[in-house]
């Protein structure tokens, strides 16, 4: 690694450290998870096509993320997106008066 690397590299974990704490790491969190009281999570599912999949659980491996975490990150960025998009088309215009 070069030293912008190094620099962006370590720049990150310390925002990690100040914005999420230390981690606990996703395999504890799922557990976690999986015995949260009923309610408190909802499940998403949806089936993706064959490639999709072996491209999301290459990029989970690579990065050590679990899907979870990588799923909610896409989403919660998606929706801010839609979020976005949304405001700037105002896709329900109300009728002006004559």
């Amino acid at each position: 690694m070069n030293f912008d690397e190094t620099i962006r590299l370590q720049a990150l974990r310390l925002k990690q450290l100040n914005t999420q704490g230390h981690t606990l790491g996703d395999s504890l969190v799922d557990a976690m998870l999986k015995d949260a009281p009923e309610g408190t999570t909802r499940n998403i599912c949806a089936a993706v096509a064959p490639g999709l999949f072996d491209e999301v659980n290459g990029v989970c491996d690579m990065l050590e993320i679990s899907k979870r975490r990588f799923v909610e990150m896409a989403l919660i960025d998606a929706i801010a997106k839609a979020s976005t998009i949304l405001a700037e088309v105002s896709p329900f215009v109300e009728e002006q008066p004559c």
